[in-house]
């Protein structure tokens, strides 16, 4: 794997994209996530997926038992579990072994980024809206609701950055803002509190501060700012936002200078 560009890592599978377009798994496959036609685990290295060989991709990630690319076109595309409807019902109802379009009208040839949490995707598209589809329980949708489904996520326009979380989702906009919604257990929301939003909220920053970019673990939230700042909220019981910090960090806290913080992506 000498020309990589691109790297997602789920808890049991691993895909790599190439500069030459072509995708990568190995790992556990017990529900088609590497989508090599089987459902067969992959231990011994990189293997070429050939459900998406005949197309140039740009853009990959996992979720729990699932994988998710955009192709040069805009297309979407996903393999593996389909349970939730985070692949948004492609392929069979259950699941899915191959890499199949996302069966959604206004996605087609409109996709220019992609981000799975657990069981849900979140899809950018060229005009700066973002589309989310799966497990919906925690309003990590982003539509009002707690089911399951796919949808434009509410009041979202000029999205520039994006993440899901393991059950939540956070996006920046053009005017260097901060959205977030759905599970807030561990105020990853970071709106100083603990409980779950089905529709994004705006998040207040400290003082002057412009959002540019945004990534989500399972229970944190990562910011950079335009100055390079790295700030964050969320679980920190095990220090995963420093050491100086509380177990629980409930509003967005400078956590690194610019220096530490040029390396986010």
């Amino acid at each position: 794997m000498r020309n990589g560009k691109e790297i997602a890592a789920a808890a049991d599978h691993t895909l790599v994209l190439t500069t030459d377009g072509k995708v990568y798994g190995w790992g556990s496959n017990p529900e088609g996530a590497l989508g090599t036609g089987d459902t067969y685990d992959k231990c011994e290295g990189p293997t070429l997926v050939t459900s998406l060989a005949d197309k140039t991709i740009v853009h990959i990630s996992t979720g729990s038992g699932f994988s998710v690319a955009v192709s040069s076109t805009g297309d979407l595309y996903c393999s593996g579990d389909n349970g939730m409807g985070q692949c948004g019902g492609a392929g069979k109802a259950g699941r899915s072994e191959v890499f199949a379009p996302v069966p959604f009208p206004e996605l087609s040839g409109k996709v220019v980024g992609v981000k799975s949490g657990a069981s849900h995707t979140l899809a950018l598209t060229r005009d700066g809206q973002l589309y989310a589809f799966g497990r919906g329980r925690d309003g990590q949708l982003g539509n009002g609701r707690t089911t399951n489904g796919s949808t434009l996520v509410s009041g979202l326009k000029g999205v520039v950055s994006f993440a899901a979380g393991t059950w939540h989702s956070a996006a920046v906009l053009n005017d260097g803002s901060l959205w977030t919604w759905g599970n807030n257990s561990k105020s990853q929301l970071c709106d100083g509190a603990t409980a779950n939003r089905a529709l994004p909220v705006q998040v207040g920053l400290p003082a002057k501060a412009r959002a540019t970019t945004v990534a989500a673990g399972g229970l944190a939230t990562l910011i950079r700012d335009a100055d390079g700042r790295l700030l964050g909220c969320g679980d920190n019981q095990f220090g995963a936002l420093g050491s100086d910090q509380p177990p629980v960090v409930p509003e967005p806290t400078v956590l690194a200078t610019a220096t530490h913080a040029s390396g986010m992506a």
